[in-house]
């Protein structure tokens, strides 16, 4: 059998979406990639791919006449395929359709990375859209999540539904241990300390607050931004603010892991602190990950699961985003013994939250054909629905 894989992105250039595709392709004699454009400016993308179209950031209903005209793309595309892999609901139900007006019936898989606001809404449409995707799980071989706590929280406390394969695939730098293990303890408390706000930039509150701590500190604390600014952070009023202080700089997009090495050591603590949404009861971000592998102690929001662990492991400082001026006064405040104490704390973290181990040969296991012959361990997890 012909063992071909479609991946359907929900946008060209997302660092997550590449890394993972890339991890599975070299499994199957053939992939395709195809995704919807944005109209956001962008970095280098990171592979070939067929445009679904033109899609809007941020705007879920002006994205169903796009999706629309994607159709006819992809169902010519997963006619031929074996397995499809969705990054995102619609994008599944997408496939799916496309699925039943042909002959094709490729194994699924939906991975999950954010909670939607609709989602988690209690009124008739939410409603409606929560049964819709338990009805596209219970078609799928496996569901893919990014954080443990979207299963234990979302699928099995909002949903009520936990009875299907999955698989946890947290995001981890697939670096060489050699890197973490050469980095060296500080021997006290920076100065002027450097914060780093890393990635998809979006957050309001977050940016504001930044230029504030930077224009309040007299040159105690500096702020470096590395990747993009997204709606509804507008990019170029944000390089405007930024060129305005001395204390800030932007060093522009990166690419992931590549530019990690260089970029983390240019910081002392990572801003990671966020609460925008009900997403971030459950999230991990790509920044606290890898936060942990470069020993970098973070800042971080109280109520959110990457506030918990850094709680549970001592790992930097919890604030709360809704007082600004109790975060300013925060990070203006730190300690050095409470430095050294973060950063002593990160050499006791357990491998399992650093590399890989067999999540990815699940993974693969769940999509290839029926008698594939594939190697490996095979730890999909089947839980015991709690409806």
């Amino acid at each position: 059998m012909n063992e071909k894989i479609v991946f359907l992105m929900s946008h060209p250039r997302h660092a997550r979406m590449w890394r993972r595709a890339k991890r599975v392709q070299p499994h199957f004699q053939q992939s395709q990639v195809l995704a919807f454009d944005r109209e956001i400016s962008t970095p280098a993308k990171h592979g070939d791919y067929v445009s679904l179209g033109n899609i809007a950031n941020r705007n879920y209903l002006s994205r169903l006449g796009s999706l629309f005209k994607a159709f006819r793309i992809i169902r010519a595309s997963v006619k031929s395929a074996s397995a499809v892999y969705c990054f995102s609901l619609d994008l599944l139900l997408l496939a799916w359709v496309a699925c039943l007006t042909s002959r094709a019936r490729p194994k699924f898989a939906y991975e999950v990375a954010d909670i939607r606001d609709a989602l988690v809404g209690k009124g008739v449409a939410s409603a409606a859209l929560r049964f819709l995707e338990r009805f596209l799980i219970r078609r799928v071989a496996v569901v893919a999540f990014t954080s443990r706590h979207f299963y234990e929280g979302y699928f099995r406390e909002v949903q009520r539904f936990d009875s299907f394969p999955h698989v946890v695939i947290e995001h981890k730098p697939e670096l060489p241990r050699q890197i973490r293990d050469s980095i060296e303890r500080p021997a006290g408390l920076p100065r002027p300390i450097t914060v780093g706000y890393f990635g998809l930039m979006k957050s309001v509150a977050s940016f504001e607050l930044l230029v504030e701590l930077a224009k309040r500190s007299q040159g105690a604390v500096r702020v470096l931004f590395r990747g993009m600014f997204v709606p509804p952070l507008d990019e170029a009023q944000c390089l405007k603010t930024i060129d305005e202080y001395a204390e800030l700089s932007y060093g522009g997009p990166y690419k992931s892991p590549a530019d990690l090495p260089n970029m983390y050591p240019q910081v002392d603590i990572v801003w990671d602190a966020y609460n925008e949404t009900e997403n971030s009861r459950w999230q991990r971000t790509t920044r606290f990950s890898e936060s942990l592998f470069f020993k970098k102690p973070l800042i971080v929001n109280i109520g959110t699961q990457d506030e918990r662990i850094a709680r549970q492991y001592n790992l930097g400082l919890t604030v709360d985003i809704s007082d600004p001026e109790s975060v300013v006064e925060a990070l203006l405040g730190i300690r050095e013994e409470d430095y050294l104490e973060w950063c002593e704390s990160f050499d006791r973290l357990p491998d399992s939250m650093l590399y890989y181990g067999d999540e990815y040969s699940s993974l693969v296991k769940a999509l290839k054909p029926e008698g594939s012959g594939l190697q490996g361990s095979f730890a999909v997890s089947h839980a015991p629905s709690h409806s």
